[in-house]
């Protein structure tokens, strides 16, 4: 224990040193001591004594163990997580990409979103694609690829249509055919808007909390 020797060392010279932290091991366990000590000197001038003050602190230290393995997990977890999204993004965009100024050339402004069914995941079975072909037609395509039922649905009021697959109308209790009205009430509004603009009123009026469901979503204006 070089701790405690040190301790010692001054203490046997006559010296006040600051407390020391030792560690030692009994059957089965490992003890954590803070040490204060005090010299005592004869009329000679030598230490005859010395006076230890023990202080048992292995259960604070073992808190403090356990409060910063668990922080070094929540971190590791964070860093983990973050990961996971950024893969995940870039695993679903990367062959399913949105081409607008391809699609703008043949009159066609696009804007797609993904909501995934629970909150730690980024990517589902949900999927679109969207671009021009060597015919000068655009492909545009929506669907899901877990089965859920209907794979995609289109709403359009006036120049504007809306592809989403079916988690975007399935509410946890209630018919669909009420989840599709509720979303042509929110896309009446949006005559008028741009793509982007129309999909993110759309997405406001989306909750969440109430789709058991991942969905898809894809916007397209005629210009």
């Amino acid at each position: 224990m070089p701790q405690f020797a040190k301790l010692l060392t001054h203490l046997l010279d006559g010296e006040e040193p600051p407390g020391a932290e030792v560690r030692f091991g009994v059957p089965g366990d490992v003890r954590t001591l803070h040490l204060v000590g005090r010299p005592v000197v004869a009329t000679d001038g030598l230490v005859w004594s010395v006076h230890l003050i023990a202080r048992d602190l292995t259960a604070q230290v073992r808190s403090r163990q356990r409060l910063a393995a668990t922080r070094r997990q929540s971190e590791r977890l964070r860093e983990e997580a973050a990961a996971e999204r950024r893969v995940a993004s870039l695993l679903w965009e990367a062959p399913l990409p949105t081409r607008p100024a391809e699609l703008a050339g043949i009159g066609l402004s696009v804007a797609a979103a993904y909501v995934p069914a629970e909150s730690e995941a980024a990517v589902g079975g949900d999927w679109h694609k969207c671009r021009l072909l060597p015919d000068g037609r655009g492909l545009l395509a929506i669907g899901d690829a877990c089965g859920h039922g209907l794979g995609a649905v289109a709403l359009r009021p006036c120049d504007l249509l809306l592809l989403y697959a079916d988690g975007m109308a399935e509410r946890r209790g209630e018919d669909i055919t009420s989840g599709i009205a509720n979303l042509c009430t929110v896309l009446k509004e949006c005559t008028g808007l741009t793509a982007r603009e129309a999909l993110d009123r759309i997405m406001a009026a989306y909750t969440p909390e109430t789709h058991e469901d991942d969905t898809c979503l894809l916007a397209v204006r005629l210009d």
